[in-house]
């Protein structure tokens, strides 16, 4: 009976070694920020729209929706 390749490699030593929760997470770090630079820039102006339907269009005219977290 042969050994089949993957017995014969782990008999001359050759371990495969699948890589961690740590490793893969950090495989594509660039491509998870740009994924994230990008909603946080969907998510700002979103938020000011919100906000805004919530104030008093007076309020509204006068100052800037970012104003609402200074002046509750």
């Amino acid at each position: 009976m042969t050994a089949t390749t993957s017995e014969t490699r782990a008999s001359e030593g050759y371990v495969k070694k699948t890589p961690g929760r740590v490793s893969r997470f950090f495989e594509n770090w660039a491509v998870k920020l740009v994924i994230v630079i990008i909603v946080i820039i969907w998510i700002v102006p979103t938020l000011g729209v919100l906000i805004s339907s919530f104030r008093p269009s007076a309020l509204v005219n006068l100052n800037g929706w970012w104003t609402v977290f200074t002046n509750f």
